[in-house]
């Protein structure tokens, strides 16, 4: 059992049986604020090769080893969502060979409705070697595509500045996955529900908060999840994450891809519809 008991320190106890608990160990980390969450990874999915991850509500995670008592860091803490609403996740792994993770959306309010906030989209995490060193990635998880509905597709086209070749592309639910090469582009700009998502000078941004972002051989991947009052986005396959809420100002459901200084070119880009995920009544 893992124990926020105040700021910076969480307690680790043991018990056979659930019901008698022995206080086995401390770990203090900087900034660590409550709802922890302890769990071991595979790296790069080889199962010799494993280590732990210890992350608090913010998703503020440490890299280390467990032996049953006591975690031992090795690297962190790292920011493990860079959006403006992700809160106090917990994951689960009864999932056969996948930790799946969902947040809650602190902070959203929807005039009218008779709750507040929402729960993200579920993830599966995993870590990763990225640019030399381990990180903790989270990536959609495959049954989203049990809502998948109509898709549009485009593949190896030349994107010129004033283009948009999603014209005539609209929807409210949506499931936008984008391989891209920027080329001479200064910028790439995805522009949904009135809210724009740009690729930018080392960082990609999102309804008012930025993270470091490096193409991959060149190339920009984007997987991004739209519902009606949230934006999620997953970016060189779940590197960086970013999940916030928001309250459009107007149904503006058209969507436009376009560059800026220069041309850039789309590998694949895929617009799926989404269907609810509620049944309808019988």
């Amino acid at each position: 059992l893992v124990l926020w008991v105040k700021e910076n320190t969480v307690r680790l106890f043991t018990s056979p049986d659930l019901k008698r608990w022995t206080r086995a160990s401390d770990f203090v980390g900087r900034g660590f604020y409550e709802c922890p969450d302890l769990f071991e990874l595979p790296v790069d999915g080889n199962p010799d090769h494993t280590k732990w991850v210890l992350h608090d509500a913010k998703l503020d995670y440490w890299i280390g080893s467990f032996d049953g008592q006591r975690f031992t860091p090795e690297a962190g803490p790292f920011r493990g969502d860079h959006g403006s609403n992700f809160y106090a996740a917990q994951s689960w792994d009864n999932t056969p060979g996948r930790r799946i993770q969902i947040a809650w959306m602190r902070g959203g309010q929807y005039p009218g409705m008779p709750f507040n906030q929402q729960m993200s989209f579920p993830c599966a995490l995993t870590l990763r070697t990225v640019a030399g060193a381990t990180r903790l990635c989270r990536s959609p998880v495959d049954e989203i595509a049990l809502l998948h509905d109509e898709k549009f597709v485009l593949e190896d086209t030349a994107l010129a500045p004033n283009e948009n070749p999603l014209s005539g592309i609209s929807g409210e639910l949506l499931d936008i996955d984008m391989d891209l090469v920027q080329d001479q582009a200064s910028e790439l700009a995805l522009r949904l529900h009135g809210q724009t998502v740009t690729c930018r000078g080392g960082e990609v941004s999102c309804l008012g908060r930025s993270a470091p972002f490096s193409p991959v051989g060149g190339r920009i991947r984007l997987r991004i999840l739209v519902d009606r009052t949230s934006v999620e986005l997953f970016a060189n396959d779940g590197e960086v994450s970013m999940t916030s809420c928001f309250l459009p100002k107007a149904r503006e459901t058209n969507l436009e891809l376009y560059a800026c200084g220069g041309t850039a070119r789309v590998n694949h880009l895929q617009v799926r519809q989404l269907r609810s995920s509620w049944s309808s009544a019988k």
